[in-house]
């Protein structure tokens, strides 16, 4: 049998918090913090942007159909694709904005765990 000496354990210090961020110094802590306030800021106003785009869309729609009776108020064969494309792209934008903002760490906010909306939290 050999004679060689086992390496000892590793040690672990239970004294460092491993969820806890690395410590930065005050310049890059205030960037990052204005980064990610800026973050926010874009997502709230590209959900405020696309709710308004959307109510505007389903207005225009609305009006559309309680005066398509009417004579001469729209054209024949109006052309409502545009105005149905354009509300469905402003509620996908709104739900996919509000929930950009994942309050969980996760490799992506479309993982199991990532998924978690603004107007759930």
């Amino acid at each position: 049998m050999s004679s060689q000496a086992k390496p000892a354990p590793l040690q672990v210090s239970t004294t460092v918090d491993p969820h806890t961020e690395a410590e930065m110094d005050p310049k890059t802590a205030r960037a990052a913090k204005r980064i990610k306030i800026m973050r926010v800021v874009q997502s709230t106003l590209s959900a405020v942007l696309s709710l308004a785009i959307a109510v505007f869309q389903a207005r225009v729609y609305a009006t559309y159909q309680n005066t398509r009776s009417q004579e001469g108020m729209w054209p024949a064969v109006p052309n409502l694709m545009p105005t149905i494309l354009l509300f469905s792209v402003a509620i996908a934008a709104l739900v996919f904005d509000g929930c950009s903002e994942s309050r969980v760490p996760s490799p992506s906010p479309f993982t199991a765990v990532g998924w978690r909306c603004w107007f759930y939290s």
